[in-house]
């Protein structure tokens, strides 16, 4: 099986620890030019291991750098520069801070292979709030697409030094609001991301309630004595710059009612009534001290979507032996299901109601991608990873920026189909998705839309719709379709280095595993092998035969 919900946990929390090792290519949805390339690796043993001091030297330099030509020039040279002066600057940046923190008393091993964030970014964090109080923040992204950081300092500064952690390496970040995607802010403080300011949440601890300044100098502080009240918005305000700050969008925005107080945003066709607030449990506006009522459920428009059956064959491996190794009576609870044929169907929701789904090709469907043929496979006789090239094609083939949704459903996928494409999404791809499952057994595994990162992708199981077996699917809908003989499938011959393997017959019994089988199941497989034991067998040939079960997976969808 693939990796269980803790265990694909436990990825996302592995390698949050950095070392000197070369920075490789930045996740897919990541600005390259928006990180500060952190090169370290060609300075020596004393320094080649500090990415993390180096970042953070860096990231201050870059954001208390003066934005002209010259100034800009001499810091990408300091960041790339390959010669012995750049190499001996980036040094002495990393010299300076050991030793500013052996005069502080802290207490930073210099000589470690790996400097990881939950030890020794809070120790930097401490040196910067002593000899910089109040100046600078820390806080450290990690490569797992998850908006929240994997860690940050618990007090506000006026200057935020951000750090990007990939494959062990630190690099540094230019300008948080463009690490999520385009067009967004990002709040440190909610450690979420939003469109535009005034529509951020107005409880931000990092925002003035007035005149929605943000950052570290919001909100406007009080100025004793100072009173000054605006005619257009009604709003009273006790700080000058921040009445300043008001005038134009805010004060045509935010209305103070003279009635009760409340600030209110004004909408167009609406008008404010006194008292009546938001509540959060009905979800609807009324007064506080008037009671809750469920709300009725509103009929939700239907959108065209997209679908994908999809289905994976899988050579087990038994851990600690090469992938070429011939089979062998091992323990199957102890070997690994890796992926090497997948199998795919293409389809939408208005090629269902016209019936355009049966043809090979999805002509013009601006839906399902015009031109595309409906039947896709991935073996390992063509690809080192096939299930690598379905997500592929799956999240960026057809369309990483396609609005709508997109379904792709697998038969007992929540028991061991999705359970091995997670650990690819997290590892390979970064997505963070959300499971909905029961103990190790998954309902949903949902990638929600990121712009510029992936689409609204929704992994199901159709297990749950019509829990029978694949052979007994055709019987029970009343199909006239061969489910690909997929009842009998050497899965022990099934290997990379036997994809192309011609053979007279069928493999041995024992490849069929005839031991794990029941009691009827066995007979019938004896008779099976019997009256087939002499057919020519081609492994690959036989996977792509195989794929007519995701056809029988279709028809019961339909």
């Amino acid at each position: 099986m693939g990796p269980s919900h803790e265990e694909a946990l436990a990825l996302v929390q592995q390698s949050q620890s950095g070392s000197g090792r070369k920075g490789r290519n930045i996740l897919q949805g990541i600005d390259v030019n928006n990180l500060i390339e952190v090169r370290n690796e060609d300075l020596g043993e004393s320094f080649k291991n500090h990415c993390l001091i180096l970042a953070v030297q860096l990231t201050m330099a870059y954001i208390n750098l003066d934005k002209t030509t010259k100034e800009n020039v001499k810091f990408q040279r300091l960041v790339h520069g390959k010669g012995a002066r750049a190499r001996l600057y980036r040094c002495n940046l990393i010299k300076d801070m050991l030793i500013q923190l052996k005069k502080q008393g802290i207490t930073y091993s210099s000589n470690l292979q790996h400097y990881s964030v939950e030890e020794h970014v809070p120790l930097i964090q401490k040196f910067l709030d002593e000899r910089f109080p109040g100046q600078y923040r820390l806080s450290v992204f990690g490569e797992n697409g998850q908006a929240r950081p994997i860690w940050k300092g618990t007090d506000r500064a006026k200057k935020d030094i951000s750090l990007y952690l990939k494959d062990g390496h630190y690099y540094g970040i230019r300008k948080l609001n463009s690490l999520f995607g385009k067009d967004l802010y990002y709040c440190l403080e909610c450690e979420t991301t939003y469109h535009e300011k005034n529509e951020h949440r107005q409880t931000c601890s990092a925002k003035c309630p007035r005149c929605c300044g943000m950052g570290a100098d919001f909100p406007c502080k009080k100025i004793p004595g100072f009173e000054l009240y605006c005619s257009k918005c009604s709003n009273l305000f006790r700080n000058p710059n921040c009445y300043r700050q008001h005038l134009g969008a805010i004060c045509r925005i935010f209305k103070r009612c003279k009635e009760c107080g409340q600030i209110y945003r004004v909408k167009t066709n609406e008008v404010h009534s006194c008292y009546i607030r938001f509540c959060s449990l009905c979800r609807s506006w009324h007064r506080k001290e008037e009671y809750c009522f469920v709300q009725p459920i509103a009929p939700k428009q239907k959108h065209n979507y997209l679908m994908v059956v999809f289905d994976f064959e899988c050579e087990l491996l038994t851990p600690g032996r090469e992938r070429s190794d011939e089979f062998q009576n091992f323990d199957e609870n102890y070997r690994l299901h890796h992926v090497n044929c997948v199998s795919a169907i293409l389809f939408c929701s208005t090629c269902m109601r016209n019936g355009n789904w049966m043809e090979e090709i999805t002509r013009t469907c601006k839906t399902c991608t015009p031109g595309l043929k409906r039947m896709q496979s991935w073996t390992g006789a063509q690809y080192d990873n096939p299930l690598r090239k379905f997500l592929q094609w799956l999240i960026f083939g057809l369309g990483k920026d396609r609005i709508g949704r997109t379904y792709a459903i697998s038969h007992y996928g929540g028991r061991y189909d999705m359970h091995l494409l997670l650990g690819e999404l997290i590892k390979h791809f970064g997505c963070e998705p959300n499971i909905t499952r029961t103990g190790n057994k998954l309902y949903e595994v949902l990638l929600k839309k990121k712009k510029g990162i992936c689409p609204y992708i929704s992994f199901r199981d159709s297990f749950n719709w019509m829990m029978l077996k694949l052979d007994q699917l055709p019987k029970a809908l009343g199909l006239e379709i061969d489910e690909g003989g997929k009842s009998f499938f050497p899965h022990g011959w099934n290997f990379n280095k036997n994809m192309h393997i011609q053979l007279n017959g069928l493999p041995d019994k024992e490849y069929y595993y005839p031991n794990s089988m029941g009691k009827q199941r066995r007979k019938d497989f004896e008779e099976w092998y019997l009256l087939n034991k002499n057919e020519p067998f081609c492994l690959v040939k036989k996977l792509l035969n195989t794929v007519n079960k995701t056809y029988v997976y279709l028809h019961m969808l339909l």
